[in-house]
């Protein structure tokens, strides 16, 4: 209330009026926490102290402040600051530690919740072992999840080839040859590829003709390599031809006391013998009627070796030595057609 020694109160209205107050008026007091209020619409009270002639002024807010960009409209006092923190965590590394940092709008930040280093997740790199041709690598260990070297893998050298020679292959006759080369006993890699040499060829050789005789056969003309030996025309047995005897001829004449001696050869030299009768004394024929044919000597063929016969036949000994030679003939034909056909 208004008095003549104690506080006088003016104030603005919201609408900008300034008043006083009269004495007898009560417009201002003080709320039980200890602060002093003015109605609805005022904006400031001015408190005027005196004692005497001295006065002492005191402004006081008679209500929340209204702000603006952190100013107060009524008042221009910066706004009082409430802190708002937005927390950004960063998470803990193999090697680092974690933590939580809170940044509010004003720019004002602290850390806390602090979180230990997870440590390396270790992965082992096997390793690599050297080839003839490629480097190797000795055993490493990287981290799973930051991907740091734990232990680098160390370069081995490549080995080198190991050669091993392929001996050369001789050609034959038939069959192809190779030439020297090399490959790689550790790896198998052809160094020095071998060439393939043509076969040789057959070195052919005839084998002559060999004539059949009375009593052994013969060849036809063949032929076989020089160099291999195979057959390459095989020579065909030609039969004997048997023997081809002559007239008889008297080779002993007979006497009274002393049997005769007659004789058929053949062309190679074989004969045959008969014997001639005793000469008789009546009228010169023979006085034995058993004579036989004989043979002496190696060469000799009796006329009894053609028993079976019924009796010994020049002509028929011709016949048959004739059919041998014809039937020789015809196998020198053949084995001459044959040769032709192979050629």
């Amino acid at each position: 209330g208004g008095s003549s020694n104690g506080i006088r109160l003016t104030w603005f209205n919201a609408d900008g009026v300034f008043r006083s107050l009269a004495p007898t008026e009560t417009y201002a007091k003080y709320t039980a926490n200890g602060y002093l209020t003015v109605p609805e619409g005022a904006i400031a009270v001015n408190l005027v102290m005196w004692n005497g002639n001295e006065n002492n002024e005191i402004y006081i807010l008679n209500r929340d402040h209204t702000y603006e960009n952190g100013i107060c409209a009524g008042c221009g006092e910066e706004a009082p600051h409430t802190h708002y923190y937005k927390p950004i965590i960063t998470a803990p590394t193999c090697t680092e530690q974690g933590f939580t940092t809170y940044t509010c709008t004003c720019g004002d930040s602290y850390v806390a919740d602090l979180l230990d280093a997870v440590g390396h997740i270790e992965v082992i790199e096997e390793t690599v072992a050297s080839t003839c041709t490629a480097d190797g690598k000795t055993e490493g260990k990287h981290c799973l999840v930051c991907g740091e070297i734990l232990k680098a893998q160390e370069v081995v050298k490549a080995k080198g080839h190991t050669e091993v020679t392929d001996n050369a292959v001789s050609a034959t006759c038939t069959r192809t040859g190779l030439t020297e080369g090399t490959h790689c006993e550790a790896c198998g890699e052809i160094l020095v590829a071998q060439q393939v040499v043509d076969a040789l060829g057959h070195t052919e050789v005839v084998d002559k003709a060999v004539a059949p005789t009375c009593t052994e056969s013969g060849l036809a003309e063949g032929r076989h390599c020089a160099v291999c030996d195979e057959i390459l025309i095989q020579q065909e047995i030609v039969p004997a031809f048997g023997h081809s005897y002559g007239d008889w001829v008297v080779f002993k004449e007979p006497t009274k006391t002393e049997k005769g001696e007659k004789r058929a050869t053949c062309d190679c030299g074989e004969y045959i013998t008969e014997e001639l009768p005793l000469i008789s004394d009546d009228d010169g024929s023979s006085s034995d009627s058993s004579s036989q044919p004989s043979s002496s000597g190696g060469n000799q063929i009796s006329s009894s070796d053609f028993a079976g016969t019924g009796e010994f036949s020049c002509l028929g000994s011709i016949q048959t030595t004739m059919e041998s030679f014809l039937s020789m003939l015809a196998m020198i034909s053949i084995v001459h057609i044959i040769n032709k056909n192979r050629k």
